[in-house]
């Protein structure tokens, strides 16, 4: 408040979260483009935010929830006093799960119409006829039309149970014909409006989702034959270790390996060949709410006709290649022999 002149009076302005690039009130992008407000996300160039769990509101808050105020002509001898106002609006989905299993949600979003902007970085003016205007950044990746929500930590929804799931969104109205779109899990429902909807700011809307996805077809990944690359690991050829000295982990689009030597002495990782020896375990797993179905392997560099026994399923070898059948969140497979795979391909469901 120093070089106030006493008999003046002034407008103040207030922002949260601090950002010490926004210097003025009237949303102007600097030169670097840095004095932005973020709207339903952390960062500029996130995917989204982040709720803990089912039915939890605690990530509405701090930088993806911001908040403003304007008090106008405030004399100079007097202190300023601000009425914090939302500037996003809270849309609630949530989604009752109609099938027979169990539904564990690991992502929500909600699409406005084709080319109305809800989600992602704006310039705002508060000066304009004193209320808030968004102006999107000049940057078109850092804006979208999509709210998109991770959840972490999610409990198990059994069928016809619920759980609500919370994007923050900019404001916006939608009319009766536009068609807003929400997600789960990657199931997407299309909702054509039959009446207007106006999403305000600070007032949460709440929109209702029946999850009947049916049942996906297995997702089938590949792990190898570049042993390096899955394990980041720098190996060439054979190696020798302590006991329990080896610990190799890696994951390819949701699955996870985990290898460790237990008491053997050797070790063999190179392109084209991962070669397990007696006392290996190798772990297989897969997140929580999802099974692994199968797990096949193809021939390494070394011949092998036994050697490998697994915690669940069924387990085979033939023609120098390992399979297993079952369902599970996590194989297990103990070494007894010398093993060698050129790939290890791993189904789930």
């Amino acid at each position: 408040t120093t070089g106030l002149k006493a008999d003046k009076s002034y407008d103040w302005y207030a922002l949260y979260p601090y950002n010490d690039k926004i210097s003025t009130p009237t949303g102007t992008p600097t030169k670097t483009g840095d004095n932005y407000t973020l709207i339903g996300k952390k960062t500029g160039k996130a995917t989204g935010d982040t709720q803990d769990g089912n039915d939890s509101k605690a990530h509405l808050s701090g930088k993806s929830c911001p908040m403003y105020a304007v008090a106008k002509n405030v004399a100079a001898s007097d202190v300023p006093t601000f009425t914090m106002k939302h500037l996003t609006s809270v849309v609630a989905v949530t989604v009752t799960n109609t099938n027979d299993d169990s539904l564990i949600v690991n992502s929500v979003s909600f699409s406005a119409p084709k080319g109305t902007l809800i989600f992602g970085s704006f310039y705002i003016n508060f000066t304009e006829n004193g209320d808030e205007v968004y102006t999107k950044h000049t940057d078109p990746t850092f804006t979208s039309n999509t709210s998109n929500l991770t959840v972490k930590n999610g409990t198990p929804i059994a069928k016809n149970g619920k759980a609500t799931f919370y994007l923050a969104i900019k404001p916006f109205a939608a009319k009766v014909g536009d068609e807003l779109k929400i997600s789960v899990n990657g199931y997407e429902k299309t909702h054509k409006l039959t009446k207007n909807v106006e999403f305000k700011a600070g007032k949460i809307e709440t929109v209702n989702f029946k999850y009947n996805a049916a049942p996906t077809p297995g997702t089938t990944v590949a792990l190898g034959p570049d042993w390096n690359k899955v394990f980041d690991t720098s190996y060439n050829g054979t190696f020798n270790l302590k006991e329990n000295a080896l610990s190799l982990s890696g994951t390819v689009n949701d699955v996870t390996i985990n290898v460790k030597n237990g008491k053997s002495t050797y070790g063999y990782v190179k392109t084209g060949d991962f070669r397990a020896y007696n006392g290996y375990t190798i772990v297989l797993s897969v997140p929580a709410g999802k099974s692994i179905t199968k797990i096949n392997t193809t021939k390494g560099g070394k011949t092998f006709s036994s050697g490998i026994k697994a915690d669940s399923g069924t387990a085979d070898i033939k023609n120098n290649s390992f399979s297993w059948i079952g369902s599970s969140q996590s194989v297990t497979l103990t070494i007894s022999g010398t093993v060698s795979f050129n790939t290890i391909s791993v189904t789930y469901e």
